[in-house]
């Protein structure tokens, strides 16, 4: 029980030390992307090690991307979004119908 407990702190006291670290840029929003994706402290870890390393980059959208992206969506329907996306124009669609 106590090995468990201490095997825990080690894991917290990694992802303390990737965030000193000062390797990853926007820590909070690659934290909050992993919660979001139901990721445990080593799935944590792991986003932030790839983040660093700069296999990981999470897309974070201005309200006025997000605006052109709907409207480009509506009028324009998903093939055009889906093209505006792979561009690196705008956010997906996926990301537009939430």
């Amino acid at each position: 029980m106590l090995l468990g407990k201490a095997m825990a702190l080690s894991d917290y006291m990694c992802i303390v030390i990737a965030i000193a670290s000062g390797n990853v840029l926007r820590v909070s929003r690659v934290i909050h992307i992993a919660l979001e994706q139901k990721k445990g402290v080593n799935g944590i870890i792991s986003t932030l090690q790839d983040a660093a390393n700069g296999y990981y980059q999470p897309n974070s959208y201005s309200e006025e991307e997000d605006m052109w992206g709907l409207l480009t969506w509506w009028l324009a329907g998903n093939r055009v979004a889906h093209i505006n996306h792979q561009s690196g124009h705008g956010p997906s669609v996926i990301y537009l119908r939430s």
